[in-house]
């Protein structure tokens, strides 16, 4: 895989996750359980992921190659 083309995917990870977070955060959709646990367990820990794979991505490519 090209730098480049992690790098976008990356992105758009990161985006549709931060999304996620936004959605929780501002809409009456907080109150829900089940959406509360999505976001807590996955939508948090996977745009941490992507943000530190997103810093630190020339070790990350070493790491793959």
């Amino acid at each position: 895989m090209k730098g480049t083309t992690l790098r976008k995917l990356l992105r758009v990870i990161h985006f549709i996750s931060t999304a996620l977070v936004g959605s929780y955060i501002y809409s009456p959709w907080s109150s829900n359980l089940i959406f509360e646990n999505i976001i807590m367990w996955g939508g948090v820990p996977i745009l941490t992921l992507s943000g530190l794979a997103m810093w630190k991505q020339g070790m990350l490519m070493n790491w793959i190659r």
